[in-house]
């Protein structure tokens, strides 16, 4: 998709950063039932102390600082390095000079701001703790003049960048090209003693910002300066590329949640093993039997093909090259036609109508033969500490193999073997309504599924939903049930992987919602409320409270009449239901509409005092107007006058062109302008 605006705009920021101390709280018990504390918190490690000392940082516009890195320093230390030189610029005026270690000599002959794994600070006598701060958390501190920051992984150190800019020159990002810093020629120098930990220590997302191409430096930073890992935080980050034929590497693998049909592909073995495949014939070779219709000798045969291919892929993609794949998914492919033959259907009844029983099983099995194998391949370039195997917790896999106990209350696996195996992860999937809060009776099978989960599994991954894919243009109101106490919630049964789903369109809040989860995923005890003013105020100044209420009513009717009346709820990917007539009237639409003009007059001033900015608000208020216009259009463009019709298609096709948004999705393969040649435009 082509993402609007190209330009970067610097907006001072008036307010001064107070010094944070600790945020976190202290942890609540575990959750044991599925009525859930809606307070509850998790006990996150974010601690900003940066106290004034009475020396400068810069003064007179001036700095004795100097930036210095490790010497060949990678390509995401590389991004720190800009990061910091390009936003201490933005803030004070200042080209930094860059020195590597090897010029910079002691630390004594200067004064410095090491990034990384200097040999300042190998010498500095700083304790470097990188397996509590794991990749992305990091430390600031100041010791004597100089200034320290550092990851517990390179990545740490490009997040450090961000939270130093914070407490020095007030510096966030809200979207692409709004960004505030302050700006300042006299800064004094803190007394730094920072360590931030991210309460989910990793983070993805799908829209938008990590799939966006552009050749614009600060655009492509977007990702980073959200907490993600560039345009590299999908979902598949981690994922080792799965091959169907192991012997021939050569041809493409699929690496984002591959499913079973790249490690059991029919054209390869149904012939010969075709009890290796599901019993129901609707989605031919897309499902597995994990039992192997009960035959242990053909069971076996299909965990050792399974174990093989594993094998064949470590020894291919060895560490050296290919660092950051350590996870081989094996996960079903999005229907309902898992095997139903009479040993599936009896294993599935021991473990309480856990359809996930047998895959459960045969991933324990498949872990045991592999960890037994790279034990005895320690020393092999291909070995891989951290390595697992993956499977989705999600559709007809959603149920644990999980009991609950009354007399302990809480629940139990219901016997040893399915409990997973430690290098098995269970990808768990929220099957919610994403509408409500996620604590109330309506989400009362989530909150036992992932009691269940988190009874059998250590290792445990999420993956969240934000919008409605089957039209991305309906406004979907997920802001009560995406709350602060929902995040702890799921952060405190495993704080592995937080990964959220939400589309790629740029209307119907969605810009809100990605900052709201990037900031949340990363610490879950921030205020909402805050940061949605926050939020406003940075994008759309003058306007901010019209677009406040505008947001605030589109809330309330959701809430009220869409849930309250016509109790309509959104699992998954969204409820297609919502697109009819009734739902949406035309006097609400255009209530709507009409408040997005309104806040466009209100700032008309910046239209003077700064023609790009002024341009560049409105395009931000604009964005929310489409959603409305859309629907107004869709359902209602029979019905009202062919003058207001035609206003609106032709206030559509405008903002197209100006907002370069000719390929903002709707649904899954329409685009706003295939639908705007539909009618006729």
């Amino acid at each position: 998709m082509k993402k609007i605006y190209r330009m970067i705009a610097l907006s001072l920021s008036a307010a001064t950063l107070a010094t944070i101390g600790l945020s976190a709280c202290k942890k609540k018990e575990t959750v044991t039932t599925p009525t859930v504390d809606p307070a509850g918190i998790y006990n996150g490690t974010h601690v900003y102390t940066a106290t004034d000392t009475d020396e400068w940082l810069v003064k007179n516009g001036k700095t004795d600082y100097k930036l210095v890195l490790p010497a060949d320093y990678s390509s995401t230390l590389r991004i720190a390095r800009t990061e910091f030189t390009d936003l201490f610029k933005d803030a004070t005026g200042i080209s930094l000079t860059v020195l590597t270690d090897d010029q910079a000599g002691s630390a004594t002959n200067g004064k410095y701001i090491s990034l990384g794994d200097t040999a300042l600070l190998q010498n500095s006598g700083i304790t470097v703790d990188a397996e509590t701060l794991a990749a992305d958390g990091h430390r600031i501190v100041t010791k004597d003049d100089d200034i320290y920051l550092f990851g517990g992984k390179d990545e740490g150190t490009v997040f450090s960048v961000y939270t130093f800019m914070r407490l020095t020159f007030n510096y966030e990002t809200y979207y692409y090209d709004c960004m505030e810093i302050e700006n300042t020629s006299e800064k004094k120098l803190k007394n730094y003693d920072v360590t931030d930990i991210p309460d989910f220590k990793f983070r993805a997302h799908n829209s938008d910002v990590t799939t966006y191409e552009s050749t614009d430096y600060d655009e492509n930073m977007f990702a980073w300066r959200l907490g993600y890992y560039g345009k590299e935080a999908t979902r598949g980050y981690w994922w080792m590329p799965v091959h169907k034929d192991a012997s021939d590497f050569t041809k493409r693998g699929e690496s984002a949640s591959t499913n079973v049909t790249y490690w059991f592909p029919t054209d390869m073995y149904e012939a010969e093993h075709p009890n290796w495949f599901s019993n129901r014939k609707a989605s031919r070779g897309q499902q597995l039997c994990f039992t192997a219709r009960g035959d242990e000798a053909e069971y076996q045969a299909m965990v050792q093909t399974a174990f093989e291919k594993v094998i064949a892929h470590l020894k291919w993609y060895t560490p050296d090259k290919y660092p950051h794949y350590k996870v081989m998914t094996m996960t079903h492919m999005d229907n309902m036609d898992y095997c139903t033959c009479d040993k599936c259907n009896e294993v599935y009844s021991y473990y309480g109508d856990s359809v996930a029983s047998t895959q459960v099983l045969f991933m324990n099995d498949l872990a045991k033969l592999v960890e037994a194998e790279l034990e005895k391949n320690k020393e092999a370039n291909w070995y891989r500490e951290d390595f697992k195997l993956l499977f989705f917790a999600y559709n007809h896999n959603f149920q644990p193999p999980a009991r609950y106990d009354a007399n302990e209350k809480k629940y139990v696996p219901i016997d040893d073997k399915v409990i997973v195996h430690d290098k098995v992860i269970a990808w768990f999937c929220r099957d919610a309504n994403g509408q409500a809060v996620f604590n109330e009776d309506q989400n009362s099978a989530l909150i036992a599924a992932l009691e269940g989960w988190s009874a059998v599994a250590k290792n445990i991954y999420y993956w969240n939903y934000g919008g409605n894919f089957r039209n991305q243009m309906i406004p979907l109101e997920t802001f009560q049930y995406t709350t602060p106490a929902m995040y702890a919630y799921f952060c405190n049964k495993s704080d592995q992987f937080w990964f959220t789903e939400m589309g790629s369109t740029s209307t119907a809040w969605h810009n809100l919602k990605v900052y709201l989860d990037a900031k949340l995923s990363w610490d879950t005890s921030l205020n909402v409320e805050e940061l949605t003013e926050k939020w406003m105020k940075a994008m759309y100044k003058d306007a901010a409270g019209t677009m406040q209420n505008l947001l605030q009513s589109l809330r309330s009717y959701q809430q009220r009449i869409l849930i309250g009346e016509y109790e309509l709820v959104s699992n998954g990917d969204g409820s297609p239901e919502m697109l009819q007539p009734e739902f949406w009237p035309v006097g609400t639409l255009r209530g709507w509409i009409n408040q997005t003009d309104k806040a466009k007059e209100e700032v008309a001033r910046f239209a003077v005092l700064d023609p790009k900015l002024y341009d560049k608000i409105c395009g931000y208020i604009e964005l929310e107007a489409i959603s409305p216009l859309y629907l107004m259009i869709e359902l209602h463009g029979g019905k009202i006058s062919k003058e207001d019709r035609a206003k609106y298609l032709a206030r559509v096709d405008h903002d197209i062109k100006w907002l370069h948004i000719e390929e903002m999705p709707i649904g899954k393969s329409e685009t706003l302008s295939d639908w705007m040649a539909k009618k006729g435009v």
